[in-house]
């Protein structure tokens, strides 16, 4: 036990670990955003045109010019706020989910701490401040870290909250898992989840856990209600959210033979608008209608392709931490034995898991590394414990084996960087090889911005990227996929006056883009504007349709 002395001390170096870890966090993540970060990612050209839009008054439109449907409102809401203040939505969205990414750190380390001990806690909050893949995507336009941080902030509250059957814990627990819906709608999915923890704590008192349910889902619908609302009013549906339909409509293009481009930028010789990237979202929303049979077909395709993305991901691309991390969460779940209370509350951390994990087997489209990072978060707190207890055996190992007490912050200090040393070494390599962090070539950005100098007016900019019409503030249309008469008069009915033509990896198989990289563009009314030499794509051709 120890002495008030040492309690104090104790007390009084706290503040200090605290500041040292969110330094850290903040550090690295400042340097990858001044050193690495070239070019916005694709995802995020979405959400920094809505917010721009935002900003300058024209409405909730995307990068297409129509009203967006499938993204939630609370990230690209924030980077135009923030935009205020540094006038750059590119920037805006990159300061914002850095943020989120070191606020993360607060509650995992309280569910940490809520579940084992402060010593796990802080482990945990020092491999989220410093694990690679977290460092990276919270430099990048992505909402991910803003969901993540309201999320797991929702599910300390809740554990509170249903621990002691608080009702202002659930206000505050609804709340968060309201905001955590606005930025990515899968949130609702965690409901059902603090719901079971709710009545499985409050069993002996059905109607105190009643009303603390009752508090924390009239919360989260509080918050949620606008968004709601605005879905109603623009679709004349009610729904929660707007992606499935899309999801489901790609499914099923899938089961047809079709592929990713056919599926997203097919055009008919009627120039009738099949693919679902060159249809309205309203559209598609309205013209896909889910059966079950279809949807059982394609949950099977789903499972089986995205169970074998997830072990990839986990394991064999090592950027979440591959073996290392899977032999710490081994050790932190298996290497002391459970009693009744441990193991409830193992059995509640894997029922979150597996929240978690089902509906990323439901995934039809490309799936992303991103997706991975809820689960990421329960196997860090896992590996937090295990990085414990591989400390606490090494110190009494060594004390029997050499007779000599081996203790203290010094032994712990050595025991924590040996195993996040080796977690680090495993992980930081194998970031470049995620597709999420892969920065784009920076001729895109020089190719917009010049575009946007010396062809001022309103443009719309054809492209397999939207990234030049981003930079250059233009409508983005992306290639039919179609012949080329048809493409020649899909351009000409969508009022594109910019051609974008890259001589290589131009990702895709239109059977027309070849021949106009080398014969240019067979319209009278096509003039070369710019040719910017590029790495990645030889030289960038922009034609200007007069």
């Amino acid at each position: 036990m120890s002495s008030p002395n040492q309690a104090a001390s104790r007390d009084q170096f706290l503040p200090k670990i605290w500041l040292i870890v969110l330094l850290l966090a903040l550090g690295v993540r400042v340097w990858r955003l001044l050193d690495k970060v070239t070019i916005i990612e694709g995802e995020g050209v979405n959400y920094a045109r809505l917010a721009e839009n935002l900003a300058t008054g024209k409405g909730w439109t995307g990068t297409g010019g129509q009203p967006d449907l499938f993204y939630p409102p609370l990230y690209p809401l924030l980077i135009a706020g923030t935009m205020r203040a540094v006038h750059n939505a590119e920037l805006a969205g990159r300061l914002i989910a850095m943020c989120f990414g070191v606020l993360l750190i607060f509650p995992i380390f309280l569910i940490s701490r809520e579940m084992y001990s402060r010593r796990v806690a802080y482990v945990a909050a020092l491999i989220v401040a410093l694990h690679p893949l977290l460092i990276g995507v919270s430099t990048a336009v992505y909402s991910e870290f803003c969901y993540l941080f309201f999320l797991f902030m929702a599910i300390y509250y809740g554990i509170l909250s249903a621990r002691r059957l608080s009702l202002g814990k659930a206000v505050i627990s609804g709340l968060l898992l309201g905001f955590a819906y606005l930025t990515r709608t899968e949130a609702l999915l965690t409901a059902g989840f603090l719901l079971l923890l709710v009545f499985l704590w409050g069993r002996r008192n059905l109607r105190k856990a009643f009303a603390t349910a009752t508090c924390l889902l009239s919360a989260c619908a509080l918050v949620a209600a606008p968004y709601v609302w605005f879905l109603k009013a623009q679709t004349g549906q009610f729904r929660l959210e707007g992606k499935s339909a899309n999801n489901f409509a790609f499914g099923e293009m899938r089961l047809a033979g079709w592929g990713w481009e056919e599926a997203y930028r097919k055009v008919d010789d009627q120039l009738n608008p099949i693919g679902l990237s060159v249809r309205s979202e309203l559209d598609v929303l309205h013209t896909t209608k889910p059966d079950l049979p279809t949807v059982l077909r394609l949950l099977k395709l789903a499972a089986s392709e995205n169970s074998r993305h997830i072990v990839h991901e986990l394991l064999e691309e090592r950027a979440a931490g591959g073996f290392v991390l899977v032999g710490l969460v081994a050790l932190g779940l298996f290497s002391s034995p459970w009693d009744r209370k441990r193991a409830l509350q193992e059995g509640i951390a894997m029922a979150y898991l597996l929240s978690v994990f089902l509906p990323l087997l439901t995934v039809v489209d490309y799936f992303n590394t991103r997706y991975i990072l809820p689960l990421l978060m329960v196997l860090i707190i896992w590996a937090s414990k295990g990085v414990v207890e591989f400390v606490n055996w090494t110190e009494k190992t060594l004390q029997r084996l050499i007779q000599f007490p081996v203790s203290g912050p010094a032994a712990w200090g050595a025991g924590i960087a040996i195993t996040l040393g080796a977690l680090l070494a495993i992980t930081w390599p194998a970031i470049k090889h995620v597709d999420n962090l892969r920065q784009g070539d920076p001729a895109m950005k020089t190719a917009g911005l010049l575009l946007k100098e010396r062809a001022p007016g309103p443009l719309v900019v054809m492209d397999t990227d939207n990234r030049i019409a981003y930079y250059s503030g233009a409508t983005y249309k992306p290639y039919p996929f179609a012949s080329q008469s048809t493409a020649l008069r899909w351009i000409a009915a969508n009022h594109v006056n910019v051609l974008v033509v890259r001589e290589k990896n131009a990702e895709t198989s239109n059977p027309y883009y070849r021949g106009w990289v080398g014969e240019g563009i067979p319209d009278p009314r096509a003039s070369l504007l710019l040719s910017v030499p590029s790495q990645e794509y030889g030289r960038i051709l922009l034609y200007r349709l007069r």
